[in-house]
C-alpha cells in the first residue's frame, strides 16, 4: 500500500496513517498510491534519462535522413509528430528540427594568392579554398562569398558588391616568371636534370590560352633570357644554352622578376629555383618582401641540395603568400613544378568596386568570407592601390622597346651566352646593357620606356656605356649627346660626359651621370634618342648600361 499524497510505501498495511507525511491511509487508497508511485519524479529519473536519450538520438537519425531526402525549405524541416518517432499514439506533442541543429560546417582554408590593384578602384582578388586535407574545394559560386572593407566586421558593417566571378582560371591566362640558377655549384648533374625539369614544366603550361612565360637566368647578376612570350620553342631553346658561373644573386633575381610580373595584367606569380647560398646581392630579403607585399605577386621557391639557406627562403616564400619545396630529386622537381602550376590555374576570382578611394597612400585591407551553408571561414589582405606613386618608380614601367638590338652573342673564352635586350637598360645591373643594332654608330638608334600610367618626372641617371668591365666600356660607344623626348610633344638635349675618362671602381660605386630636366614633365613615356656618340677602341656599338628615373 502507498500514501496517496507523497507516494510512501506502506510497509504496514494495518497503519492507519502515513509515516512520512501523517496522512490518514485508507483501503481505496491504495490502487491511486500505486498510480501517485509511477509518476514520482525521484523514482522515474534512471527511466526518464534513458527514455530521453533514446528520443535525441531517434530524432537526430530521422532530422539526417530528411536531409538526405532534402524538404522544400531547407532551412526548416517540416514539423515532425513525436508519435511518428515513437510510436506512442496517444502524444500529440510536435517538435520542429533544422538542419544547423545537428550539422557543423565545414572550416575551409582560405589563400589569398593576389590582389591585383592595376585597374584601381577595380579589385581582382584571387584565392583558392582548400579543405581540412589541403584539397581544393572547386564547387563554391558567387554566393558562397562576401567581400568587406574593413579590418573589424559587426552586424551594420555592409558588404561590397562584386562585379564578376570566376570558379576556376582555366579560361584565364597565367603569367609565370621563371627565375633559374646557373651559378658555379649548378655544373654537371644539377644543371642537366634543372633544364629537363624546367623543359617539362613548359609542357604544362597553356599557352594556347594564353598563358606566358619569361625565363630569369641568375649568378653573380641577372639575365632576362626570354621576355614574357608563348614560344615554347624559343623557351626550350634558353634553357638549352644556359651554362654554369659564378655566385648566387638569388634575391637580386627575385626583385627583377617581380618588377617585371608586376606590368602582366591578369594572374601572376614568380617561380624560382636554386641550389646555393644567397652571398651575391644587392637586394636584400626585406626588399623582395615588401615589394612582393606591394605588389602581392606570390614568390614560389624550390630549393635543392645541400648548400641553400633553407630559413630565408621559407622566410619569402611565407611572407610573400607562396611557398617555399627541397626537392631531393629531378622527379620531385618536376612534380612541384606541375603542383604550383595546377594551384594557379584552380583558383577563383572575384572582382569587385573599392569604395576606399580617398586614401591611396595608405594601406587598404580586403576582407573574404565565406557564407555558404557547408562551408565556413574568412580571410584578409594588405594593399596599396595602384595610384600610389610612392611604388618603386620601376614598378610603374609597362613596357621597354628600341628601335634596334644586337643579336646575342658568346664570348669566345668562357662561351657565355649574353643578350643586350632593351630591358637591360632599365633592370640596375651595371653587368648587362642595352646595346643599338644598326650598323654604324647608331646615330638616331632609340629606347623608349612606357608607364603604365602618366608619371610626373623631374629628371634621370644614365650608365653610359657598357659597364660589365672596364675594358668593355673602352671597347664600346658611348653617348656623347642625347635627345630625351616625352609623350606630351616636348623634348630636352643633353650633353653627356665620357665615362672612360673616370675611375671605374667610383663609377659602380654611383647611380651614373645624373641628368636634371628644366622642367618636370608628366609624361606616358621618356624616349632616348642617339645623336652623338664616343668612338669605341674595338666595336661601333652604342650601349647603355642603366636609365634611372626620379621624381
Amino acid at each position: 500500500m502507498f500514501c496517496k499524497d507523497c507516494g510512501e510505501s506502506i510497509k504496514d498495511e494495518t497503519s492507519n496513517f502515513c509515516f512520512k507525511c501523517g496522512t490518514k491511509i485508507k483501503e481505496v487508497d491504495l490502487v491511486e498510491g500505486r498510480n501517485k508511485q509511477l509518476s514520482n519524479p525521484k523514482q522515474l529519473n534512471n527511466t526518464v534519462k534513458t527514455v530521453a536519450i533514446a528520443l535525441i538520438a531517434i530524432l537526430a537519425l530521422v532530422s539526417i535522413l530528411r536531409l538526405t531526402n532534402l524538404v522544400k525549405d531547407k532551412n526548416v524541416l517540416e514539423e515532425i509528430p513525436v508519435s511518428q518517432l515513437t510510436g506512442d499514439k496517444s502524444s500529440e506533442e510536435v517538435l520542429s528540427v533544422t538542419p544547423e541543429s545537428f550539422i557543423a560546417k565545414e572550416a575551409i582554408d582560405l589563400k589569398i594568392n593576389q590582389l591585383d590593384t592595376s585597374q584601381f578602384p577595380k579589385i581582382s582578388l584571387y584565392f583558392s579554398a582548400l579543405n581540412a586535407q589541403g584539397i581544393p574545394i572547386l564547387n563554391l559560386t558567387r554566393d558562397s562569398f562576401e567581400i568587406y572593407e574593413e579590418r573589424i566586421i559587426n552586424s551594420d558593417t555592409k558588404p561590397v558588391k562584386s562585379d564578376t566571378f570566376l570558379a576556376n582560371l582555366q579560361q584565364v591566362p597565367l603569367s609565370v616568371s621563371l627565375i633559374l640558377d646557373n651559378s658555379g655549384s649548378m655544373s654537371g648533374n644539377p644543371m642537366t636534370q634543372a633544364k629537363s625539369a624546367a623543359k617539362q614544366f613548359l609542357n604544362y603550361v597553356d599557352f594556347s590560352n594564353g598563358d606566358q612565360v619569361e625565363i630569369i637566368e641568375f649568378n653573380s647578376d641577372v639575365y632576362i633570357r626570354i621576355p614574357y612570350g608563348s614560344d615554347i620553342k624559343s623557351l626550350n631553346t634558353a634553357i638549352d644554352t644556359m651554362e654554369s658561373n659564378s655566385q648566387t644573386a638569388l634575391y637580386d633575381a627575385l626583385y627583377t622578376g617581380l618588377v617585371r610580373a608586376y606590368s602582366q595584367s591578369g594572374p601572376k606569380c614568380i617561380l624560382a629555383f636554386t641550389d646555393g647560398e644567397e652571398n651575391a646581392s644587392i637586394r636584400s630579403v626585406s626588399e623582395v618582401t615588401e615589394l612582393s607585399r606591394a605588389t602581392s605577386i606570390p614568390i614560389f621557391i624550390i630549393g635543392v641540395g645541400s648548400l641553400i639557406d633553407e630559413e630565408s627562403l621559407k622566410e619569402i616564400a611565407e611572407q610573400t603568400g607562396g611557398e617555399y619545396f627541397y626537392s631531393p630529386t629531378a622527379v620531385e622537381l618536376e612534380q612541384i613544378y606541375k603542383t604550383v602550376y595546377d594551384q594557379q590555374k584552380e583558383q577563383y576570382v572575384l572582382t569587385y568596386e573599392s569604395q576606399n578611394i580617398n586614401s591611396l597612400k595608405d594601406w587598404h585591407y580586403a576582407m573574404l568570407r565565406v557564407i555558404d551553408e557547408s562551408y565556413a571561414g574568412e580571410l584578409s589582405k594588405e594593399y596599396i592601390p595602384a595610384h600610389d606613386y610612392n611604388l618603386p618608380i620601376e614598378l610603374l614601367f609597362s613596357s621597354v622597346t628600341a628601335s634596334s638590338t644586337l643579336e646575342p652573342q658568346v664570348e669566345i673564352f668562357t662561351n657565355l651566352r649574353f643578350d643586350y635586350l632593351p630591358y637591360h637598360a632599365i633592370d640596375q645591373s651595371s653587368n648587362t646593357a642595352w646595346v643599338e643594332g644598326a650598323s654604324g654608330d647608331g646615330i638616331g638608334e632609340w629606347i623608349r620606356i612606357d608607364f603604365l600610367r602618366p608619371t610626373t618626372l623631374s629628371g634621370m641617371y644614365i650608365r653610359n656605356g657598357y659597364w660589365r668591365t672596364a675594358e668593355r666600356l673602352r671597347q664600346n660607344n658611348r653617348i656623347k649627346r642625347i635627345r630625351i623626348e616625352f609623350s606630351n610633344g616636348s623634348s630636352e638635349e643633353f650633353n653627356l660626359s665620357d665615362p672612360v675618362n673616370q675611375n671605374f671602381n667610383e663609377l659602380l660605386i654611383g647611380n651614373g651621370q645624373r641628368l636634371d630636366f628644366i622642367t618636370s614633365h608628366t609624361t606616358s613615356y621618356v624616349k632616348l634618342e642617339i645623336l652623338e656618340v664616343y668612338r669605341g677602341d674595338r666595336w661601333r656599338d652604342t650601349c647603355i648600361s642603366d636609365i634611372l628615373l626620379f621624381r
